[in-house]
């Protein structure tokens, strides 16, 4: 039945299709959801499945819609390509970032002709605009907040702002004379959204994963060492929590950060973990690891007592050291896969196997690095037919 329909819908057109998703996206959940969560199957189809050139016009349909009716940022991923910069925000995300109540951003922007009265236009969640059209209208409000106001806006506890402050995170703005201190909501807002810059979000949170918090308390850390680890980028596994906003947001899994405090007690990763992390299929991690392609340690099984092979902390500051992943890629040159292909194709360049064997969408970085991919340009269809492909 579900195939019919879909049959249906495609057959009357891309403007019945646009139509149908919009109602699936206001009727399907709540406003936060994402469009993982709301599409379903017929996202992960779509963005993962049904990849070749027959389906290409559908993910495509599907990938442009979701760009241009919803108010993605860092820390969000369209098609299972991480957001590395906005481009439209809702009133409400608006509102989040100046820590302040939407009707108050939503005035400013119905003076200015970006968005539509409460009375005429839709909920604070769905009212979009130009995020760049409207950047000099919103850096017109003043951010500046006292401390409690501050950490209500970061969703941030007394006492976990009072620890980070203490070690230097988070200075007011303005501090001194006879006037009290202020805190830049929006600069802070914007601080944080750039720590999740390839960050993949989620809706709950799995065994291991936490928030900055909890898993200071766990490693008996401050949470100034695991902040510092993110600001540093050498954090690779982060997540953002879509129920949540600002600082209670990022998620960080306890191993990694163990494993970034070298302590000798840090767990391994076993390679199945390695595998998903990577976006790999666990065959060619199993493949790298065997051909020794990737460094890996020996020990035995917690539960069952078995030798297994896994990869020991050194063995994953190894890897990372001479290999990047696509995602990653994309991460570190602040690119969109759609744009990076080209360029990567245009280079020469392709992903690492020196047998031939399927070693999944991973670079050497040095060869990466020298293709000097930020300035390649793309090669055109005249081009190719040129060099007489």
């Amino acid at each position: 039945m579900s195939f019919e329909m879909g049959f249906r819908f495609a057959t009357e057109g891309e403007a019945t299709v646009r139509d149908t998703l919009m109602q699936l996206q206001e009727t399907i959940g709540e406003p936060t959801d994402g469009p993982k969560k709301k599409y379903g199957a017929l996202y992960d189809r779509l963005a993962f499945d049904l990849l070749g050139e027959a389906y290409a016009p559908f993910p495509e349909l599907l990938c442009d819609h979701i760009a241009s009716t919803w108010p993605l940022g860092p820390g969000d991923d369209l098609m299972g390509e991480p957001v590395l910069k906005r481009k439209v925000h809702s009133v409400r995300t608006a509102a989040r970032e100046l820590g302040m109540d939407p009707r108050r951003p939503r005035k400013l922007l119905v003076d200015v002709d970006l968005v539509r009265p409460v009375e005429t236009g839709r909920d604070d969640q769905w009212e979009l605009f130009d995020a760049k059209a409207a950047q000099p209208h919103l850096e017109r409000i003043n951010t500046l907040v006292s401390a409690n106001d501050f950490q209500e806006a970061l969703n941030m506890s007394r006492s976990q702002f009072e620890l980070l402050r203490k070690e230097g995170h988070f200075p007011p703005v303005i501090d001194g004379g006879d006037h009290k201190p202020l805190w830049d909501v929006r600069a802070t807002h914007l601080h944080l959204e750039s720590l999740l810059t390839g960050a993949e979000p989620i809706y709950v949170t799995m065994h291991g994963w936490d928030d900055i918090p909890t898993t200071a308390r766990s490693l008996e850390v401050s949470p100034s060492t695991v902040l510092k680890l993110l600001e540093d980028g050498k954090v690779q596994q982060i997540d953002r929590h879509t129920s949540r906003d600002g600082y209670a947001s990022i998620v960080v899994t306890k191993g990694e950060i163990e494993r970034l405090l070298e302590r000798p007690e840090a767990p391994g990763l076993s390679i199945d973990v390695f595998a998903r992390q990577c976006g790999l299929t666990r065959s060619a991690a199993m493949r790298r690891v065997r051909e020794r392609h990737v460094p890996s340690t020996e020990g035995r099984h917690p539960k069952t007592d078995a030798r297994q092979r896994f990869l020991a902390p050194g063995d994953l500051a190894a890897f990372h050291e001479r290999f990047v992943t696509l995602r990653g890629l994309a991460v570190e040159l602040g690119m969109p896969w759609q744009a990076l292909r080209p360029k990567l194709a245009a280079a020469g360049l392709k992903p690492f196997s020196p047998d031939g064997q399927d070693y999944g969408a991973v670079f050497e970085r040095d060869v990466a690095t020298a293709a000097d991919l930020a300035s390649t340009k793309p090669r055109t269809h005249q081009n190719k037919g040129k060099d007489g492909e």
